[in-house]
């Protein structure tokens, strides 16, 4: 029996009216209406207990006052972003209950009469933007105002479960404030948890109920150990453990064999760690590894060939195995590292020059051990992404094997040995496939994609570096190929 139900969640679709439709939910305590095209405000129940409204993200251009009085006695949490409102009823100030009111982005001018405790309480958030005219407020000191910080925190923690992120960073707390977990809604939705810059030496277990957390920053803290309840949050991407005083035998719980992280991006750059943790190759979908700043006396403890889509890697003080050479690596930060391996004339022509070094440096059994070695996962969405259909237009035989070049093999896995040319031939011969090959929707897409993964702010320093790198290749291509279809 629907009529019975406290939790409704139907954001993100395409409903434009839901006149009716809840009139006999008396028990629903808890409303997601974002995301959709509604116009109209939602008819709530006569005998309403509802809690939590979210309307975000709609096209409102008016709230019907009757129905949102019915709410005044519960009502909490009421999100009214991103629509379009010129502004808003007298009813609002009946809400004797309300904690979170977001009407940000609409078209609002002045809040209604009655509004003056709330008009009160945004001072405290602040001083009015440039160009407003504003009043100086009136200090009473016999009634003392709590502080902005108690405000802010309290406020973020109420408008988490609107917006699925929590930024508790340079708080000062020594422990996590444990009173926010209970929430089931905000728990439950919660993608981004920030709790850096703060002086925590314990993170709580229960931050493995975030089931959908897909970032976790928890950088400059006093963090000695991490809760293996990490090890279950199988949506993690990123995870930052930056400036903290970990070492290897921190990550046992939660890098162990059958891991579900799916982690992508790990940093750990300025820890303790004398060692690569071992459960690093149990991350087979990771992109990039930040190892700077640590006291790692060697690398060869990691079976580097199974991290198969790992394309940045940040290392610093460290001696740099051969075996970096015959991995897909985009990026190798080696900048400033009195390491001898490589000398810096090298480095400084680049990544493509530094693996070619290495790659030198190994035996051909050696090279025959590591791309020998089976690979047990599927195919990363950047190597999904990166693939271009080859098409064979040249008569000339390819030599595309154990090649040093950067170059995709172009000759099929299943076709005979060919015989060798010279170098400068073999490269015109695969500068000639690729450029017949690459077409010019696949050149787009990989810009339109690589654009989109820059939109994220979450991203590293050198993650970000890579991904402007590979843009500005592919617009490089896609200006060549134009030229070359004017030219002929």
């Amino acid at each position: 029996d629907l009529r019975h139900i406290a939790t409704l969640d139907l954001s993100k679709n395409k409903l434009t009216s839901l006149i009716g439709c809840l009139k006999h939910n008396e028990r629903l305590k808890f409303l997601d209406l974002r995301q959709n095209r509604l116009a109209t405000f939602p008819e709530l129940p006569f005998e309403c207990t509802l809690d939590t409204l979210f309307l975000g993200f709609n096209s409102l251009t008016s709230i019907n006052g009757a129905s949102l009085v019915r709410a005044k006695d519960h009502l909490t949490v009421l999100d009214l972003r991103d629509n379009k409102l010129p502004l808003l009823p007298d009813d609002v100030c009946q809400l004797h209950r309300l904690k979170t009111l977001d009407v940000s982005n609409n078209d609002l001018s002045d809040l209604p009469p009655g509004c003056e405790p709330l008009k009160k309480y945004l001072r405290t958030r602040g001083k009015p933007p440039s160009g407003v005219n504003a009043l100086d407020e009136e200090f009473d000191e016999f009634n003392k105002e709590p502080t902005a910080t108690d405000v802010e925190v309290g406020y973020l923690l109420r408008d988490a479960a609107a917006s699925g992120t929590l930024d508790l960073s340079d708080k000062k707390f020594s422990k996590v404030p444990l009173e926010f977990w209970p929430r089931d809604s905000m728990v439950d939705k919660l993608q981004v948890l920030d709790l850096s810059k703060n002086g925590l030496t314990l993170i709580p277990f229960d931050i493995g109920l975030c089931v959908n957390l897909h970032t976790l920053v928890l950088d400059d803290n006093l963090l000695e150990t991490l809760p293996s309840s990490i090890a279950s949050l199988g949506l993690l991407h990123t995870l930052r453990l930056r400036k903290n005083n970990l070492a290897e035998a921190a990550f046992d719980h939660v890098l162990s064999q059958g891991t579900p992280l799916s982690c992508r991006e790990l940093d750990v750059r300025n820890n303790a760690l004398r060692f690569v943790p071992s459960g690093v190759v149990h991350l087979t979908s990771l992109q990039t590894l930040l190892l700077s700043y640590n006291a790692i006396a060697q690398l060869e403890n990691i079976d580097w060939s199974r991290l198969q889509s790992l394309y940045v890697l940040s290392i610093s003080d460290n001696k740099i195995p051969g075996e970096f050479g015959l991995m897909k690596l985009k990026t190798l930060a080696m900048n400033g590292n009195p390491q001898r391996t490589v000398r810096l004339a090298t480095i400084n022509k680049g990544i493509d020059e530094v693996l070619l070094f290495l790659r030198n440096k190994l035996t051909p059994s050696e090279i025959e051990a590591f791309t020998n070695k089976p690979t047990q996962r599927p195919a990363s969405p950047m190597e999904v992404e990166a693939k271009v259909p080859l098409v064979k237009t040249s008569t000339r035989p390819v030599v595309g094997a154990t090649s040093f070049t950067s170059r995709p093999p172009v000759a099929p896995a299943a076709a005979p040995p060919l015989p060798s040319l010279p170098s400068q031939q073999r490269d015109s011969a695969v500068d000639d496939v690729v450029a017949t090959t690459t077409t010019a929707s696949s050149v787009d897409l990989r810009i339109a994609t690589l654009s989109e993964q820059l939109e994220d702010h979450g991203l590293s320093a050198a993650k970000r570096y890579a991904l402007k790198k590979d843009l500005a290749k592919a617009r490089a291509e896609k200006i060549r190929e134009s030229r070359s279809k004017t030219t002929n």
